[in-house]
């Protein structure tokens, strides 16, 4: 057993710095193996190493409270106007695409109406 467990060693882990008044209680008991136990794990738990894995991997923070200030005002960044503009260009072109097939397919279903009420 290492002699770091002297009665001062103790007195410095209280809260108050009051000195250590059980001596002769500490001289009686600190060769009983309870004690020896209590004070290998102590020694134990000391000495563990803890291991973080500290990941390269940077997550995306959440919007400050600034940022979402800014945004409330109207303040956006350019880029964000930009891509949000260009987003709404290829839906409005997705649009245009689908109103020209609908307009060929119901040209197409005239015309064989047509050609059905000329045959009859």
């Amino acid at each position: 057993m290492t002699n770091s467990w002297m009665p001062h060693n103790i007195c410095i882990r209280k809260k108050n710095s009051k000195p250590f008044s059980l001596v002769h209680w500490w001289r009686i008991l600190k060769n009983e193996p309870k004690w020896c136990s209590h004070v290998a794990q102590l020694e134990k738990e000391k000495s563990k190493t803890i291991y973080i894995d500290i990941g390269d991997d940077k997550e995306e923070r959440p919007m400050g409270r600034g940022v979402a200030k800014e945004q409330r005002k109207g303040k956006r960044k350019v880029e964000h106007v930009m891509d949000g503009i260009v987003i709404l260009g290829e839906h409005i072109n997705k649009i245009v695409e689908v109103t020209q097939e609908r307009r060929k397919e119901r040209e197409k279903s005239h015309r064989i109406s047509l050609r059905s009420q000329e045959l009859h």
